[in-house]
């Protein structure tokens, strides 16, 4: 019988004020980037979530089910 605290915060808040603050301007990304070690493009980088496979794939998959949704 322990008892916790637990808090928590409404999370379209957290963006709402994390996006309108000047200070983290700098830092947010929109858009899915690669990065590579050498000039050819041959070795891929993997440093941050928007540097992903996973980012590119749900990017392509959002255009491709906007197009098609628009086409019928």
């Amino acid at each position: 019988n322990e008892a916790f605290d637990v808090y928590f915060r409404d999370i379209i808040e957290c963006i709402k004020a994390l996006f309108s603050d000047p200070n983290f301007a700098d830092f947010l990304v929109f858009a899915p980037e690669r990065h590579y070690a050498d000039k050819d493009e041959m070795i891929r980088l993997y440093h941050e979530m928007h540097t992903g496979k996973w980012w590119w794939n749900s990017q392509v998959r959002i255009i491709y089910i906007h197009s098609v949704e628009t086409y019928w």
